[in-house]
């Protein structure tokens, strides 16, 4: 009597196993994906530049959504925010050579100081104004017309590479960006 069932069992254990097949139907072929190690034709970033007032109409703050630059957010993201601050020269072709620095950025003035900084989620940035100071006696020069460039880019992929984000040119340099790929977009009001 064990030994039938014995023998039904290993029948049963033995059909199974010779019943599965490793082949199936062929799927359709999945999306290509993304360039490797080199980083070409993948994703490395997205860059896009605003300019704004951030004066007392304004509360002394900007909206800027990520939407309106035709940019999708990640929560693995790393948002980076340079303010222009001038200047220097011209390029072979005379575009302007800009000069930006990292937020926050703080200015000294008479009386306290105050500072530029900014805040995101994964659906807008705000750039606002700070100070110990009345906001009210910042000077126009630094508050109305103020060019900032945000960079949008991989935080694992910004920190494998050791750049150092406060270098905007090495950042640059880091995902290949060209003046021509740059988004202009606006606040929202």
């Amino acid at each position: 009597m064990i030994m039938k069932k014995l023998l039904f069992l290993f029948t049963i254990i033995g059909l199974t196993l010779t019943s599965c097949s490793n082949e199936g139907p062929v799927g359709p072929q999945g999306p290509p994906g993304m360039d490797g190690e080199d980083g070409l034709n993948g994703y490395l970033g997205t860059t896009f530049d605003v300019n704004v007032d951030l004066n007392n109409s304004t509360g002394y703050e900007a909206l800027i959504n990520f939407n309106d630059a035709g940019v999708e957010v990640y929560e693995s993201d790393a948002v980076l925010v340079y303010h222009k601050v001038g200047e220097d020269g011209t390029t072979d072709d005379g575009q302007p050579v800009e000069i930006f620095e990292q937020l926050p950025q703080t200015y000294y003035v008479d009386g306290g100081e105050f500072q530029y900084n900014f805040d995101y989620t994964f659906y807008d940035v705000r750039l606002f104004i700070i100070s110990n100071i009345d906001a009210a006696t910042i000077s126009a020069d630094y508050t109305d017309n103020q060019d900032f460039r945000i960079i949008v880019v991989p935080a694992d992929y910004l920190e494998n590479s050791g750049v150092d984000v406060s270098d905007y040119n090495a950042v640059q340099s880091l995902i290949d960006m060209e003046d021509h790929d740059i988004i202009n977009v606006s606040p929202l009001q």
